[in-house]
């Protein structure tokens, strides 16, 4: 939620500076500075979007696995006992192979 605070404040401030300095801007560079905000802007939101959904499902994985659950990684049936997590990759390791199966393949 604060990157969200965040990403309005900057996107309003960058509006404010782009009206005050309207006079200064010849009109064709206006309309270009006013596009390439409004469009990144949109491309943050979205980004933003999608990584806070991304997040979400990490924690229900997660909280399922930590719960002691069995979940179902694309065929790998993956649960404490037998699979350790690396939050750095998000990835589960087998205990014997050392294969690591993606969490975002995984089924609760």
């Amino acid at each position: 939620m604060i990157r969200f605070a965040i990403f309005l404040i900057l996107f309003f401030a960058l509006i404010g500076v782009c009206i005050y300095y309207k006079e200064k801007l010849g009109s064709k560079l206006y309309i270009f500075v006013m596009s390439f905000i409004i469009i990144s802007s949109l491309v943050a939101f979205i980004y933003t979007a999608f990584d806070n959904s991304e997040g979400i499902l990490k924690q229900k994985i997660l909280n399922a696995y930590m719960n002691d659950e069995i979940l179902d990684c694309s065929g790998v049936k993956v649960n404490k006992k037998t699979h350790n997590f690396n939050n750095g990759t998000s990835v589960f390791i087998d205990n014997v192979t050392y294969e690591k199966t993606n969490m975002f393949k995984c089924e609760i």
